[in-house]
């Protein structure tokens, strides 16, 4: 979980134009096929000016 927050504050997840989404339901809801994302690094934060 620590390293999904760290992957989520240092990169954005897009989803591929292609990728067609479709629930399915079991104990949770999941992409029927995965879900095929694109990564990309975030822009850098300007830092703090005290």
């Amino acid at each position: 979980m620590i390293a999904l927050a760290v992957l989520m504050g240092r990169y954005r997840f897009d989803v591929t134009p292609e990728t067609k989404v479709w629930p399915v339901q079991k104990l949770t809801t999941q992409p029927r096929d995965g879900l095929l994302m694109r990564v990309s690094p975030r822009h850098q934060r300007s830092p703090l000016v005290n």
